[in-house]
């Protein structure tokens, strides 16, 4: 489950870029972004679950990651 936020692009917003491998474009899952369902690469799934994963196994620190991915950010039709 993931929010899409618009935000201002200055120095106090803090975000990663992601840089990722697409993958096959026709190879897609679903994910809830912003309470709808919205279609993703499965690469970019995979991404986003270590993500999550890291944040459980307590490898990264529990709080909000804020990520600019094309995929998501950019409209692509």
């Amino acid at each position: 489950r993931c929010k899409l936020k618009h935000a201002p692009l200055n120095d106090d917003f803090k975000f990663v870029a992601l840089s990722y491998v697409w993958g096959d474009a026709n190879d897609r899952v679903v994910m809830e972004l912003n309470g709808q369902d919205f279609f993703i690469t499965r690469n970019l799934f995979h991404v986003i679950r270590q993500f999550r994963d890291h944040i459980a196994q307590g490898q990264l620190r529990d709080e909000k990651f804020w990520f600019w991915i094309d995929a998501i950010c950019i409209y692509l039709d």
